[in-house]
């Protein structure tokens, strides 16, 4: 409701805006406050912002209550009034990002009733409060903290886009927001991007080289502020992980190697276990021990073999032949990085020549066929072998005193039991994905001088669970389809992989719920049109670019699921003709429009896209010459040459709109129908009189107001422009005779006198009464005889002079045509004569109707009698149709010709056949 406004200022409002014109026009006031503010802060007062107690009697001021209307308006309870002194208040503290969130115009609505309890006083005071925002809400992250992985090869430069924040406060000011990096120190930089002034998107980017050995990971601190005052601010923890990339070769621990063997060790038993790390991670940490095939002394490959995974090395002959001699061993260390990278290191093993005997091992491996199988979710603490130790040497001595260990891995424990025995432990969850097999080494060594050792291996298979989702081999997919039907089925197939084996990695694929029914998939990834009609890049709904939603789902119980999203561009053919914008086409032009006017547009759309969908417009017609008008291939319309409406009032043509698509152009057709608009642009033409008939005879004792003669005209024109208007000109017998406008009727304005007798010329006037007048002349000539002056008072033997015409005409008729007739039968009797009688009863028949055009005739209506000026005026009026009427001139006897005054020798001719004829009669 729109209300007239004024402004007030109060102590919270920034406007308060009212218009009273009357008791019975609204009242809108308007009030401005800060969110927050307490309950119960003053607003202002109804009664006196909105002038009432001006308007109103002194004695009513007192009577006056105050009502908030609350019905069906929530917005109400967040306002107080009193009722008696119409003081306007807050009923509770305003939150403007609860009420309007997001919001950048925050504004309450209520209607409040100022009425007299006595008194039939009833105003409506509409009361609008903007709130306004201040700065109570921080910026906030939609997450704590944010991981990005960052390759260590990642070159200087790189862009990673991290999330950025958003501030539920949306008053001036308060936003937008700005992004600092609170870390100096860190090879990263923080770069804002904008659009306008304002952020839309933040990154970082890598300032200097990485190397995930020296720092693997990366904290960073992204303040936003936003532009309160004072600002509020929120932080966004980003926990970069550098990845790793194998630029690190292994590296021997523990050098130099030397170690002294007994001469009477037993083969397999290990001589020492060598270690080496690789500070790269994966399988790029992963080391291999081999012997180098080019050794110093080649025998120590025929001594010693080392195992590849744990570096330990072992008698693989007897020693007893090699004793008292030290041999150095060349070992290489090798990572599992592609390309992999190499170290060696030299063992120098002495053989020494004692009777120490070894202890001996007996292992029991918990599992099958030599194997431990354990789950990758068994807990810590799961026992995977159990193993006695025993020496054939006495326990007293220190050749007899065992001692047992592992080697290096962290997976397991040996744990003591009673009696020389031990168990093997788990001692960290495996994961099957990073490293499927263990081997696990015991060694067991005496104590004797030298001590010997003996040690025993067995592997530790890692059973599957089902942890892990299929993951797509392409975080996004993108395809291009032609529209229409499509040849070839598959469009695209995606792929994905399971770190799981066996039936936990078998991997089925599907279309996510309430996806694009258009397409499918197989098994096997490959994506396909179902739809029997092909693709439709134009359909309504799902339009051009479909977005469709893979499930890669594996065999687990419960099952896995990884999706991807597939864009598929569907790619435009011209299969849509253009399309009016309307069914047809109608258009109105003036008929005195100059050529090159135009006369409308016609509009057409194309659903296709570049020349498929660029229109162009050309006439369809057999003869387009026959059709005043072009059109350009844009759609408009012109005139080409002059137009008249009178020759022709409308066209009607088709107008074909064609696209510019290959290989073959599709078209539609429309009717445009254009009507020409009339302009006064013709004259009046006088049917009566004319130049063949301008004369009426009138006796000297007509009545007056008898109407003699009705003028005839017509114009070309239509409507307004077609309306005619009768006047008369140049009378020359003092105002004798009159003419009703609009009918054209003629009729006796004063009474004729025998000086009146004779030829009364009268210019009679057709004219169009619109602006753009268009008038007409022509001359009738009134010829005043002397006759009976009882012929007005008898109409009944003016009747019967009529009836004797008449009689005439059809007796001169049936005596023409029985001529006729027998000139017929003789040219058949008589063919030689048939030429000459021909002609001459030709002759006969032009000389009979040559005489019968003499009569002045003049039809207005049954016109039998001379008609009143009165009556025909109100009979002129029936319907708007002119009545038609005979007029001719009656005289009493043949001498009456005598008296008229002839001017020319054409009216000589007329009295002469008229007298005749009445004397005839």
């Amino acid at each position: 409701m729109a209300c007239s406004q004024t402004t007030q200022d109060t102590v919270f409002i920034a406007a308060i805006v009212l218009s009273m014109m009357s008791l019975s026009q609204c009242v809108e006031l308007t009030y401005v406050i800060n969110e927050e503010m307490p309950a119960r802060t003053r607003l202002g007062n109804v009664l006196d912002d909105a002038n009432i107690r001006k308007i109103v009697r002194q004695a009513e001021i007192s009577d006056l209550r105050c009502t908030l209307l609350t019905e069906g308006n929530p917005q109400s309870s967040f306002l107080w009034i009193n009722s008696t002194s119409g003081e306007l208040r807050t009923s509770i503290r305003i939150d403007r990002e609860e009420i309007c969130p997001r919001l950048t115009v925050c504004e309450l609505r209520v209607k409040t009733v100022v009425q007299a309890l006595l008194s039939a006083f009833f105003q409506i005071v509409y009361i609008k409060l903007t709130v306004n925002d201040i700065n109570d809400n921080a910026p906030n992250f939609d997450h704590s903290t944010f991981t990005v992985k960052i390759t260590e090869s990642e070159p200087l430069g790189a862009f990673f886009r991290i999330p950025t924040a958003s501030d539920l406060d949306t008053g001036k000011g308060n936003t937008p927001l700005k992004y600092t990096l609170l870390d100096r120190t860190t090879p990263f930089s923080l770069v804002v991007d904008e659009v306008g002034s304002k952020p839309n998107g933040i990154r970082i980017r890598l300032d200097s080289i990485l190397d995930r050995e020296t720092v693997h990971s990366y904290q960073l601190h992204v303040l936003a502020v936003d532009g309160g005052d004072p600002p509020l601010t929120g932080t966004l923890t980003v926990n970069i992980v550098v990845l790793d990339i194998n630029d690190n070769a292994p590296i021997f621990q523990g050098e130099p190697y030397n170690v002294s063997v007994s001469d009477n060790v037993t083969v397999d038993s290990s001589v020492l276990v060598v270690k080496a790390g690789d500070p790269d991670d994966g399988d790029n940490g992963l080391v291999t021990f081999v012997l180098a095939t080019a050794q110093k002394d080649v025998k120590v490959m025929e001594m010693f073999y080392i195992n590849r995974s744990t570096g330990e090395v072992k008698v693989k002959a007897p020693l007893d032949t090699y004793a008292g001699h030290s041999y150095r061993l060349t070992i290489q260390a090798v990572d599992r990085g592609s390309p992999s990278k190499t170290t060696m290191t030299q063992v120098v093993i002495s053989v020494l020549d004692t009777h120490n005997s070894r202890p001996a091992i007996l292992l029991n491996i918990l599992g099958t066929a030599g194997v431990a199988q354990v789950s990758e979710l068994a807990e810590i603490g799961r026992a995977v072998a159990h193993l006695a130790v025993s020496d054939p040497d006495s326990v007293q001595s220190s050749n007899g005193q065992t001692s047992c260990y592992l080697n290096s891995t962290d997976q397991f424990q040996l744990q003591a039991m009673d009696d020389q025995q031990f168990k093997v432990i788990l001692t960290k969850r495996l994961d099957r994905e990073q490293q499927s097999h263990h081997s696990v080494t015991i060694i067991c060594e005496d104590s004797g001088s030298p001590p010997l050792n003996v040690s025993s291996s067995f592997a530790v298979e890692v059973g599957d669970e089902n942890d892990h989702a299929p993951v797509f081999s392409s975080a996004f997919y993108a395809v291009e389809v032609i529209e229409g039907k499509v040849n070839n089925n598959t469009i695209l197939t995606v792929k994905a992989t399971d770190a799981d084996i066996g039936p936990n990695a078998h991997i089925t694929y599907r279309l996510a719920e309430n996806t694009d029914p258009d397409f499918g998939i197989y098994a096997d990834g490959s994506i396909v049109v179902t739809s029997p009609a092909g693709l439709d890049r134009e359909h309504r709904i799902r339009g051009g670019v479909r977005n469709v939603v893979v499930l890669a789902v594996d065999g687990g119980s419960p099952p896995m699921t990884g999706t991807v999203q597939v864009v598929i561009t569907i790619k435009d053919i011209n299969d849509n003709p253009p399309r009016f914008s309307g069914p047809a086409f109608f258009f109105t032009v003036r008929e005195d429009s100059p050529a090159d006017h135009t006369v409308g547009s016609i509009t057409a759309t194309d659903a296709d896209l570049e020349s498929s969908g660029h229109v162009l417009f050309k006439i369809y017609h057999r003869n387009t010459n026959a059709i005043p008008f072009r059109l350009s291939t844009e759609g408009e319309i012109k005139t080409i040459s002059g137009l008249d409406r009178e020759n022709k009032s409308s066209y009607e043509f088709l107008v074909i709109a064609y696209d510019m698509g290959k290989p073959v152009a599709l078209s539609s057709t429309v009717v445009v129908r254009i009507k020409i608009l009339d302009v006064n642009d013709n004259s009046p033409t006088f049917l009566f009189p004319s130049q063949n008939n301008s004369t009426v005879h009138v006796p000297w004792t007509l009545s007056q107001r008898l109407i003699f003669a009705t003028l005839l005209a017509t114009d070309l024109d239509e409507g307004e422009n077609g309306e005619l208007m009768y006047s008369l000109e140049n009378i020359n017998s003092s105002q004798k005779f009159e003419v009703e406008p609009s009918s054209g009727h003629v009729f006796l304005a004063q009474p004729l006198t025998e000086r009146d007798i004779g030829v009364n010329i009268i210019t009679a006037v057709a004219q169009n009464p619109s602006s753009d007048v268009q008038l007409s002349k022509s001359t009738l000539y009134v010829i005043v005889y002397e006759g009976n002056s009882t012929v007005s008072h008898k109409p009944s033997a003016f009747g019967v002079r009529n009836t004797v015409v008449v009689i005439v005409l059809l007796v001169v008729t049936v005596v023409v045509a029985v001529g006729i007739l027998l000139t017929i039968l003789l040219l058949r009797l008589v063919d030689k004569d048939k030429q000459k009688r021909f002609y001459s009863a030709k002759e006969e028949g032009d000389k009979t109707e040559s005489k019968l055009k003499h009569v002045n005739l003049y039809f207005a209506g049954n016109g039998d009698t001379f008609t009143s000026a009165d009556d025909a005026t109100t009979g002129s009026n029936d319907g708007g149709r002119k009545r038609k009427e005979v007029s001719f001139s009656l005289e009493e006897d043949s001498n009456s010709s005598s008296s008229y005054r002839m001017t020319s020798s054409k009216l000589s001719d007329i009295r002469d056949f008229s007298s005749d004829r009445v004397q005839q009669t």
